[in-house]
């Protein structure tokens, strides 16, 4: 059944004790990223393909990423969602292994389901086009798996959050020490921030679970919260101006430091304001997503969220080769010569990639819910929740690995990362063990 009419159904039942504003932030975060991606891509077609960054070529665009970069709100938004789902089942009896298989299968099905068809039309494309330029685009096509992999993380780790949230305070801050810590030493050393991929996107989690507190009792006053966020918002900017931090909230290419990957102090006190901003607005929030409407594009969104976020960068990358294969070709901006028509044909790029996705999407979301039971037994084994959580643990360093090498000249493409030496093949048969592993966990979580 397509999505439109499965959304309409879902949104017309009764949505029980469900905090809308997690769906619509997650719903508005994830367009967000398709628009992003679509608005920031230059692709330069020549005897060698190359891909650029619109803020790159026009710095002053950057501080554009302040209101683009939405992936610390989806951590947040996807933090609080795990909290409460794991509260309900701590109530219920349900062992951690069930739960998270349960909440990571719509996470990881699609995921295999797309590495499948992009490793075997990598074996296509690779056979028929130039080298270059296949390798580009595939490699490209598997870069934002990197989220994925940190998300499984956070998710496995959602118990710890739970736990430190009663703390906040206190465990925030000697968190966020952490991460300016790492950032310090990885000034010195890039492979000391990948510490932060934890810290970074830890702090941003637990930051989560905070406001799912927040959202149903604020224990800050308005007064108190328009300081916090002027204050926050101040320090970001200091941080920039004193030129500690580069502005851009996204990777560039070329750049010397990543305020995303992985996560800089500035990144996350920039997560830290949106949570506040959020609760700012908590209630117009609320109000909007009562909006039939906009209670449906939340339903249907998150439906498909994993299909849009692993397809709209082949579905965009298609369409940009598409258009010059037919010789459409749109402008290149450059800081010498600039077109105002490239703004234009833009704007026709990012509203054509929406139309193809949101097409797409209709029917591929059927493969988030292609997913294998839970194996029941009458055993009970007391191992299984640790055998889950590191389980996910190699799904999640694989995912990241695999984004890192990419499907091109798959198995035997390698890469060295942080000193190791990674091929493509090993990414794919860590994330296989890993999966077998989560699911396999639940066989023993069954009691009489």
């Amino acid at each position: 059944m397509r999505l439109s009419k499965v959304a309409e159904s879902a949104a017309g039942k009764n949505s029980g004790t469900r905090i809308r504003q997690l769906d619509l932030i997650r719903a508005v975060s994830i367009w967000v990223v398709v628009i992003a991606h679509a608005f920031m891509g230059v692709v330069v077609w020549g005897k060698d393909i190359s891909l650029n960054n619109l803020l790159a070529v026009f710095p002053n665009l950057q501080i554009l990423s302040w209101f683009l970069q939405v992936m610390p709100l989806f951590f947040i938004a996807g933090a609080a969602a795990n909290a409460l789902s794991f509260r309900s089942g701590s109530a219920r009896n349900q062992p951690y292994s069930v739960w998270l298989y349960r909440r990571s299968s719509r996470l990881l099905a699609p995921v295999i389901w797309y590495l499948m068809a992009i490793i075997l039309l990598s074996f296509g494309l690779t056979a028929i086009f130039d080298g270059v330029v296949v390798q580009y685009f595939l490699n490209l096509s598997t870069q934002l798996l990197w989220f994925l992999g940190v998300y499984l993380l956070m998710t496995a780790l959602t118990p710890l959050w739970v736990t430190l949230a009663k703390n906040f305070t206190t465990a925030a801050g000697l968190i966020f020490v952490a991460v300016v810590v790492v950032d310090i030493f990885r000034f010195q050393n890039p492979a000391f921030g990948l510490a932060n991929f934890v810290f970074g996107w830890g702090l941003i989690s637990l930051t989560g679970v905070w406001l799912l507190e927040q959202l149903s009792q604020v224990s800050i006053t308005n007064r108190n919260l328009l300081i916090s966020i002027s204050i926050l918002l101040a320090i970001e900017i200091s941080l920039v101006i004193l030129q500690i931090y580069p502005l851009s909230l996204v990777g560039l290419p070329g750049a010397e430091f990543s305020n995303m990957a992985p996560p800089s102090a500035l990144l996350v006190l920039h997560g830290i304001l949106q949570a506040l901003l959020w609760i700012r607005f908590k209630t117009w929030l609320e109000t909007l997503t009562n909006k039939p409407k906009v209670w449906q594009f939340s339903i249907s969104t998150n439906l498909a969220a994993m299909s849009i976020y692993l397809w709209h960068l082949p579905i965009l990358m298609g369409l940009h080769s598409l258009l010059n294969a037919l010789g459409i070709k749109l402008h290149t901006p450059t800081t010498d010569s600039f077109s105002a028509w490239y703004f234009v044909e833009l704007l026709f790029l990012i509203l054509l990639t929406i139309t193809l996705v949101q097409a797409w999407i209709q029917y591929a979301y059927l493969l988030e819910n292609l997913i294998p039971k839970i194996p029941t037994s009458k055993r009970i084994w007391l191992g299984n929740g640790a055998l889950s959580f590191f389980s996910a643990i190699a799904a999640a360093i694989s995912l990241l690995m695999f984004s890192v090498v990419g499907p091109y000249n798959f198995p035997n493409q390698v890469v060295t990362f942080s000193g190791l030496n990674w091929t493509n093949g090993q990414s794919i048969l860590a994330f296989g063990v890993g999966l077998l592993g989560i699911w396999g966990s639940t066989k023993f979580a069954n009691k009489n």
